[in-house]
C-alpha cells in the first residue's frame, strides 16, 4: 500500500520540498505549495503528498500552502476541510522587514514579507513601512527580477498603502535620486503592464460576450471561464519556473528566459517546471532533458 501511495504522489508536482535532519536522520519533511488560482482538487493532492513523504522518509510531513491573495485564501479555507498535514501561511507567520538597510541586504525576504502583510490586519503604519522597504529592495535586484517583483508589489498592494510608502521615500530621503528614478521607472512599466493586462481582460470579456450571444449565453460563459483559468494557470506556471530557477541558482540564457515569460502552452510550461525541479543546484537549465 505504501509504495503505491508514493508512486501516485510522484505524479504530482510541488513547488519546493525540504528535509530536516538530526544526526543524519530525516525527522521532518516540509512541502511548500504556492497557490494563485482556485483548484478544488488540491485537498486530495496535498493529502497524498504529505502521506507519501511521511511514508518514504519515515518521518513527520506537512504541506505549507502560501496564498498571497486573502480572498483566495478564504476560498480555500472554506472548500478544504481541516487537515493536520496542511497549514496555510498568513502574515502572522512571516517576518515583516521595515529597516531600509536590512531591505538592501535581504531583498527577496523583504518583498515576500511586505506583499503578505500589505493586505493583512497588520497596522497600516507597519504595512506602509514594509512596502517602503520593499521598494528599496527592488533597486538592488537584477533587471528581470526588478520587473517581476515590481509587478508583484503593484499587483498585490492596496493603492493607498503604495502611495504612502512612495511619499515617505521621497520625503525622508532614504534613497538617492538615481534609486528614486529606478522606482519611478519600475512603477511606470508595472502600471503599463497591469493596465495592459486589465484592458486585455476587458477586451477578451467583450469578445466572449459577443460570441456568447451568437452561440448561447451559457456556452459563452463556459468558454470565458475556461480561457481565464488557462491564462491564470499559465501565468502561475511561468512565475513558478522562474522562481525555481532563482531558488536553485540555475543558469538560464536570455533566449529561454524570454520564451518562458511569453509562453502560453500549458503542457510545455508543465514540462519546463518539472525539468527545472530535477536540475541540480547551480547547474545549467536548458529546458530539455
Amino acid at each position: 500500500e505504501v509504495p503505491g501511495i508514493v508512486r501516485r504522489a510522484r505524479v504530482t508536482r510541488t513547488d519546493a520540498i525540504w528535509t530536516i535532519h538530526i544526526d543524519h536522520r530525516v525527522v521532518a519533511v516540509i512541502i511548500l505549495e504556492v497557490q494563485t488560482v482556485k483548484d478544488t482538487g488540491k485537498q486530495h493532492e496535498w493529502s497524498l503528498q504529505a502521506a507519501a513523504a511521511a511514508a518514504e522518509f519515515r518521518s513527520f510531513a506537512k504541506v505549507i500552502v502560501d496564498i498571497i491573495d486573502p480572498e483566495l485564501r478564504k476560498w480555500y479555507l472554506k472548500k478544504i476541510h481541516d487537515q493536520p498535514t496542511t497549514k496555510f501561511l498568513t502574515a502572522n507567520h512571516i517576518e515583516l522587514i521595515v529597516d531600509i538597510e536590512q531591505a538592501r541586504v535581504r531583498p527577496l525576504e523583504t518583498i515576500w514579507g511586505a506583499v503578505h502583510h500589505a493586505q493583512s490586519d497588520t497596522p497600516l503604519a507597519r504595512r506602509v513601512a514594509g512596502i517602503r522597504a520593499a521598494l528599496v529592495a527592488l533597486t538592488v535586484l537584477e533587471d528581470h527580477l526588478q520587473m517581476r517583483y515590481g509587478n508583484l508589489i503593484l499587483g498585490t498592494t492596496p493603492p493607498q498603502v503604495l502611495k504612502q510608502a512612495r511619499d515617505q521615500l521621497e520625503r525622508n530621503g532614504d534613497i538617492g535620486m538615481e534609486q528614486m528614478y529606478q522606482i519611478t521607472s519600475l512603477e511606470r512599466r508595472g502600471h503599463s503592464f497591469l493596465l495592459g493586462r486589465e484592458e486585455g481582460h476587458k477586451e477578451g470579456r467583450e469578445e466572449g460576450r459577443k460570441e456568447g450571444r451568437k452561440e448561447g449565453h451559457e456556452e459563452g460563459r463556459k468558454a470565458g471561464r475556461e480561457e481565464g483559468r488557462a491564462q491564470a494557470k499559465a501565468e502561475g506556471l511561468r512565475l513558478a519556473i522562474l522562481d525555481i530557477v532563482d531558488v536553485r541558482n540555475l543558469d538560464l540564457d536570455e533566449a529561454l528566459h524570454a520564451r518562458i515569460e511569453t509562453c502560453e502552452d500549458l503542457l510545455l510550461l508543465e514540462r519546463w517546471r518539472a525539468l527545472a525541479k530535477q536540475c541540480p543546484p547551480g547547474s545549467n537549465f536548458t529546458g530539455s532533458p
